[in-house]
């Protein structure tokens, strides 16, 4: 297999003896007093990067969705007016997750393969 500098592909990709060898080290898990640590250490780092923030600094561990959940659970309480535009099974789920918080839940949906259009949603708003 030739050797790539840079790889975009999900595979098979040629890994470095490094990364060969941090596969093959023993996990740590997130209950590691040591993962602790480090993931505190990390937290306080990004804390740095965005400066003289007030704010605390959290950071979630898990797929890239569990970021939209986040944001969905700090915006919408019960209640909440939310127009949720469904073309497949994830933005089927973001309904679900808006309706389990209590929000007002509207949707327009179309087929998988489709795209909401930006007339259905002014149609739909007016």
């Amino acid at each position: 297999m030739e050797r790539a500098d840079l790889t975009l592909s999900a595979g098979p990709n040629d890994v470095s003896a490094r990364v060969r060898a941090g596969l093959a080290a023993p996990i740590m898990y997130h209950y590691d007093p040591a993962f602790k640590e480090l993931f505190r250490e990390t937290e306080r780092m990004v804390g740095e990067i965005y400066g003289s923030t007030s704010h605390e600094i959290i950071l979630m561990q898990g797929e890239a969705v569990l970021g939209l959940e986040g944001a969905a659970r700090s915006l919408v309480r019960e209640g909440t007016s939310c127009l949720n535009l469904v073309s497949g099974i994830f933005g089927k789920g973001f309904g679900y997750w808006l309706a389990g918080i209590g929000a007002d839940l509207h949707e327009i949906e179309v087929p998988y393969d489709e795209a909401v259009s930006a007339t259905d949603v002014d149609t739909y708003l007016a």
